[in-house]
Parts: structure tokens; C-alpha cells; sequence
């Protein structure tokens, strides 16, 4: 059975922010290294392509279902996106409470199917 990623979606939050627990200043600092150091940069640059094929391949398990509809690859790039700012504003201060809320709100909107009725405004 495949579970549905907007099911999970704020565990799967709280679990990548707790798997980095105290390396977001790291991240932001190799970041900004790859764009200085080709060898960084290549490094990062397989480790992307790696995590998006695994992301990819779970997303297209999902529209095999028809529980998405749109692109999968739109669909990884848009969580990666929106994980790597996240954690990049949690850098400058935000809590992660509040980037839990942004990321449950984004991934609901993320995945909605055509027709639903959405999410129109950020939970409480």
C-alpha cells in the first residue's frame, strides 16, 4: 500500500527537520561554498539529482494511483524548493513551528487535485 504524501506531509516535515537538527548553518555555509568550489558543487549537485529521482519515483507511484495529478517532476522541485527555504528562514529565525504551518499549508495547496475544494487560507 502507498501512503499518501499529503496524509504524511507534516511528519515528513518534522522528521527531515530533525534528521538535520543543528545543521542548518552548515547548509547554508556548504551552499554557499558549491557556488565557489566546482568539486562542493558537483557533490551537492549529485546529491540533488539523487534525492529528486528517489522523490520522483514515489510521486509517480502516487499519480499511478490518481492521487496527483499534475507533474511529478514539477511537484519534487516544488518540495524541494519550498524544504530548502524553510530551513533557510528557520537559519535567520523562524521557528520551526511556523515553517511546519507554511510547509502542511504549501503541500496541501501543492497537491491539491483538480475539481477539490482546496486550501484557502493558512491553519491556525
Amino acid at each position: 500500500m502507498i501512503w499518501s504524501i499529503e496524509s504524511y506531509a507534516g511528519n515528513i516535515f518534522d522528521f527531515l527537520v530533525d534528521l538535520h537538527q543543528d545543521l542548518e548553518a552548515w547548509d547554508a555555509e556548504i551552499h554557499a561554498m558549491a557556488t565557489r568550489d566546482k568539486k562542493i558543487r558537483k557533490i551537492m549537485t549529485d546529491h540533488e539529482k539523487k534525492s529528486s529521482g528517489m522523490m520522483l519515483s514515489y510521486i509517480k507511484e502516487q499519480q499511478e494511483t490518481g492521487y496527483i495529478r499534475k507533474d511529478p517532476l514539477f511537484i519534487v522541485q516544488n518540495i524541494l524548493a519550498l524544504y530548502q527555504g524553510l530551513t533557510e528562514l528557520m537559519v535567520y529565525g523562524m521557528t520551526q513551528a511556523e515553517a511546519h504551518r507554511i510547509w502542511e499549508y504549501q503541500m496541501r495547496t501543492l497537491l491539491d487535485k483538480p475539481g477539490s475544494s482546496g486550501s484557502k487560507n493558512l491553519p491556525d
